[in-house]
């Protein structure tokens, strides 16, 4: 059964409308919104500068790695430990622009401990244990389970 409104309006064969017939769209523009201050712009510039910086640092990251896990699997591929050590070498120095990148973000970031800085802390400092462990590495071409990358 239809509701008692809806039924009186079809049978005065007015239709039912949901919308009041007198409603009007206000006459008044809305304020225009306020300018940004300085201080947030370069404040929001900043931020989105380190998150840019974040992003590239993690995309070299990402390729370290890839090549890291590549290297680690293949070790005892290699014709010479010499020719193992290099290949090392290069890795290191891309997981070295990561943490150059990841450097930069920090410092740009200003002080305190927000969790965007603390999260790019633990990166930086991640990246550069890593390099540590791949400069221990010695002599042998197959790195130990605890050499892999995490």
């Amino acid at each position: 059964p239809a509701a008692p409104h809806a039924t009186e309006s079809a049978s005065k064969g007015t239709p039912a409308s949901p919308v009041a017939p007198h409603a009007t769209a206000p006459t008044l523009a809305s304020p225009p919104a306020p300018a940004p201050s300085p201080a947030r712009s370069a404040a929001v510039s900043v931020a989105d500068e380190v998150d840019a910086l974040a992003l590239a640092a993690n995309r070299v990251l990402s390729s370290a790695l890839d090549v890291d896990e590549l290297l680690v699997a293949a070790a005892g591929t290699f014709d010479s430990p010499d020719e193992y050590r290099a290949r090392r070498l290069e890795v290191v120095d891309k997981y070295l622009v990561a943490a150059d990148i990841y450097l930069q973000a920090v410092r740009l970031g200003g002080g305190g401990n927000d969790e965007r800085r603390v999260l790019l802390k633990r990166r930086l400092e991640e990246v550069l244990d890593r390099v540590a462990t791949i400069k221990k590495m010695t002599g042998g071409m197959t790195p130990t389970a605890s050499e892999a990358p995490a």
